[in-house]
């Protein structure tokens, strides 16, 4: 199973994805970040990449997704004060516009996430597990977009 995880910059998708694979490790999670990749042909290489691995559960890591890839599309969600917060800790900064001009380009959802728990419930739920039986507490359902 191939899922992108996509969003805004310091939207918190790489916390989601390795919290989820630390978490679960039974369903052998392997994480792609775009970010891993660099040079004149970085999109095609994480692209080649992935198909290499496609016969495993991939997480595809990056801010806007790729069209070209069959796969979930999970867009991740924050509220200001959390971007605001995690670029701190990151040590980055990005303008309102820079923003803007991302999340324009980020390729369409099948679902949208708005934190960690509804995050693990969706990626259960696209597995086939009963994942209320793994958490303990009644997450927000994701929302879907159409």
């Amino acid at each position: 199973m191939i899922i992108q995880v996509v969003g805004l910059p310091c939207s918190g998708k790489s916390f989601y994805i390795n919290n989820f694979i630390e978490k679960y490790p039974e369903y052998n999670f392997i994480k792609k970040d775009i970010l891993d990749f660099s040079g004149k042909y970085r999109e095609r290489e994480f692209l080649f990449n992935i198909i290499e691995n496609k016969s495993s559960n991939l997480f595809v890591e990056s801010a806007c997704g790729l069209s070209a890839l069959k796969s979930t599309v999970v867009l991740v969600r924050a509220s200001k004060e959390d971007y605001l917060i995690n670029m701190q800790k990151r040590q980055e900064k990005y303008t309102k516009n820079q923003l803007e001009h991302i999340d324009s380009q980020i390729i369409p959802a099948n679902y949208t996430v708005y934190n960690q728990e509804s995050f693990e419930a969706l990626i259960l739920t696209l597995l086939g597990a009963k994942h209320h039986e793994r958490i303990n507490h009644k997450p927000r359902a994701a929302k879907r977009t159409i």
